[in-house]
């Protein structure tokens, strides 16, 4: 008796090829850390001084530019680029800020600079992690970190910026 063998399957399709969506994709992120991370340095010196009473805090509060890195890391697809992603966005937040300085011939002080840069990197480390763990189904451990370094970074920095407006 002879066995006769169904015919073997079709391959299984390869992965896709890139589409107009991946390409596309591969290209807004970093429009979008651009953006957010050089405009939003140009509009927090901006927004220095412009905002009346509690909305002034807004202008030096970093918490605004931790969202940045976190958002930045939530849209990324690796936890590499969210990270780099995050990164970039923190040092372009500190290159917009004090370029727009240097465009109103204000003084620029570049030890600021570099503290806000390496303080910026630490940021964009956590805060773009964060953000991946989030898009990544780690919500609540996202959420336990965002209430361990928000709340008390937060805290902090209202508790500096009211020190100083209050001995200016």
């Amino acid at each position: 008796m002879t066995t006769v063998l169904p015919p073997p399957a079709p391959p299984l399709p390869s992965w896709p090829a890139p589409s107009a969506r991946t390409e596309l994709a591969r290209w807004w992120l970093p429009v979008l850390v651009l953006v957010l991370g050089a405009g939003g340095g140009v509009l927090t010196e901006r927004v220095q001084g412009a905002l009346a009473g509690s909305w002034a805090h807004w202008g030096h509060a970093v918490a605004a530019w931790c969202l940045a890195s976190f958002a930045v890391g939530a849209l990324a697809r690796r936890w590499r680029g969210a990270v780099a992603a995050a990164v970039a966005t923190q040092l372009l937040l500190v290159v917009g800020f004090h370029a727009a300085r240097a465009v109103q011939l204000l003084p620029v002080d570049e030890a600021a600079a570099v503290v806000w840069s390496v303080a910026g990197v630490a940021a964009g480390l956590v805060f773009g992690t964060v953000g991946w763990w989030w898009r990544a189904a780690r919500q609540r451990l996202a959420a336990l970190v965002l209430l361990a370094v928000v709340v008390p970074v937060v805290w902090a920095d209202t508790a500096v910026v009211d020190a100083v407006t209050v001995t200016c």
